[in-house]
């Protein structure tokens, strides 16, 4: 009778271990997996932002580029008019 008692008693001890064991690692996974999701949330941010920086950089060397053709012309242009004046002004003074 002791024995039964006693057989019992271990067996209640090691089948409360084992839910002990078992709820620590459901908790232990369910904390990696949080882990997980907030690394992969803050690389996906990471990753958005940079696409974005790039993107901004692209748009911005294009605008560059346009601006400086731009001053291209307009040296190109205010060349052509000192040329006409300075046409005209010796059209006008040669008489």
């Amino acid at each position: 009778m002791e024995n039964r008692k006693r057989r019992r008693r271990r067996r209640r001890r090691q089948v409360y271990r084992a839910r002990i064991l078992v709820g620590l690692t459901a908790l232990a996974i369910v904390l990696v997996a949080a882990v997980s999701i907030s690394t992969a949330s803050k690389k996906s941010a990471e990753r958005k932002a940079q696409k974005e920086q790039e993107l901004k950089e692209k748009e911005l060397a294009e605008e560059n580029k346009r601006l400086k053709a731009q001053i291209a012309a307009n040296v190109d242009r205010q060349e052509f008019l000192e040329d006409c004046i300075a046409e005209m002004a010796s059209q006008v003074y040669s008489v």
